[in-house]
């Protein structure tokens, strides 16, 4: 995982598919929403962190 270096676009992907399992989650109360969600947040900012790193890297 440590050489893992996502493209803008599977941030971006990542980002959209976990803000909307967030406002359905919100909205329904669905556990299987919520359960996506929380499947698939810690990779978007893990993806995010990422790639952070790899802009502001000297």
């Amino acid at each position: 995982m440590a050489r893992y270096r996502p493209h803008p676009w599977i941030v971006a992907v990542l980002l959209t598919v976990s803000v909307a399992l967030m406002a359905a989650g919100v909205e329904t109360s669905e556990p299987a929403v919520i359960w996506g969600f929380a499947a698939f947040w810690p990779l978007t900012l893990y993806s995010m962190f990422r790639l952070l790193c790899r802009w502001t890297k000297p």
